[in-house]
């Protein structure tokens, strides 16, 4: 994998992990950014949608990393 902890892994290193290493990899990125999804968006997205988005999200990263 990657020599530090901010470099991200290439493709090919990604290529050489088991499916569900990568999901594992893939849901530690999403919970590591989902603060950021979460902040309130003035105007652009009603809050009750922002809601449901910010719920579907943690159900799906909660169902990968299980």
């Amino acid at each position: 994998m990657a020599d530090t902890p901010d470099t991200l892994p290439t493709i090919q290193e990604l290529a050489q992990l088991p499916v569900r290493a990568i999901v594992a990899y893939a849901a530690r990125c999403a919970r590591r950014v989902q603060p950021i999804y979460n902040l309130p968006m003035t105007g652009r997205i009603p809050v009750e949608a922002l809601k449901k988005h910010c719920q579907d999200i943690d159900r799906a990263v909660t169902l990968a990393e299980r």
